[in-house]
């Protein structure tokens, strides 16, 4: 039975749909596409995610073919926002492991800053510098910064955190993050759709922050084990949630522990989807090209 991650809820038959749409011709036919048509980047850049999550499910792959879909997902990324930034001029990109020449005439919906920090965590988890370099070079106005609706979420904050890291003291990265805490009250708490979402989800997500940016190694380990269990709480319940193979894996808590052991701290906590392998580096994009 295909349930690495040990979901309560799980159901046998509506994995073997998703991996027979995914697996059955369709990732053939989106990696052509995708070597033709920018406009497809950002969604190769969620299916090769995806399409990880699926096969280490399954439990039926290697390292090395977990890798190429954490590569995959690095060269689209990168290919979405060459593209974007630089609209109507052609950009020489690896797809596939192979060398493509895209030019995107207008921008896609996905340009935007809740994108860029979506693909920070894989970026994270992959320790892909030529990415992270990419995703923080964007500046306001720009490409990316153009969404109004969003310009009020805890994206913009997040996004100058991450920006300015290295350079600001502790004071300054409390600011931001308080400042993140009530964009996102103001933009979820009181959205009936969101809020189960922003209580179950972002809270615990919050505190996990706190603790990498400015606890300790005890702090984080107690914060990330309750991320976890809200997250699983949430996701593998009776409404079916567990059913969306795009919650399999808690990415941005995986991305936050892999920085964590980057720092030197020791990860204590032990939780089917928090995935050690990638935690210690062993699917690492090094570089884009082949």
């Amino acid at each position: 039975m295909a349930n690495t991650l040990e979901f309560n809820n799980w159901d046998e038959n509506s994995f073997k749909d998703d991996y027979d749409k995914n697996f059955n011709g369709f990732k053939e036919k989106m990696l052509n596409a995708a070597k033709s048509n920018p406009n497809t980047s950002h969604s190769l850049f969620k299916r090769a995610i995806l399409w990880f999550a699926i096969k280490y499910v399954h439990n039926e792959s290697s390292f090395e073919e977990l890798s190429y879909y954490m590569k995959l997902a690095m060269q689209a990324a990168y290919a979405h926002i060459q593209t974007e930034v630089n609209l109507g001029t052609t950009q020489e990109l690896w797809i596939d492991n192979e060398k493509v020449s895209l030019q995107k005439t207008s921008s896609t919906h996905k340009t935007n800053v809740a994108t860029l920090m979506e693909i920070n965590d894989i970026t994270c988890i992959c320790r892909c510098e030529k990415v992270k370099e990419a995703i923080f070079r964007q500046t306001d106005p720009g490409p990316f910064f153009h969404n109004v609706n969003l310009a009020r979420s805890y994206h913009y904050p997040y996004y100058y955190l991450e920006k300015s890291l290295h350079k600001i003291d502790d004071a300054v990265i409390q600011r931001q993050l308080d400042k993140m805490d009530k964009s996102a009250e103001d933009f979820f708490k009181d959205d009936d759709e969101w809020n189960d979402w922003y209580e179950a989800i972002y809270l615990p997500l919050s505190a996990l922050r706190n603790a990498f940016y400015l606890g300790n190694e005890a702090s984080f380990n107690e914060k990330l084990q309750i991320a976890l269990d809200k997250d699983r709480a949430f996701n593998d319940d009776a409404k079916g949630r567990y059913a969306n193979p795009d919650n399999w894996i808690p990415w941005e808590i995986n991305a936050f522990a892999c920085r964590a052991h980057d720092k030197g701290w020791n990860i204590t906590v032990n939780d089917s989807r928090l995935l050690m392998f990638l935690v210690e580096g062993k699917c690492n994009v090094e570089n884009l090209a082949p």
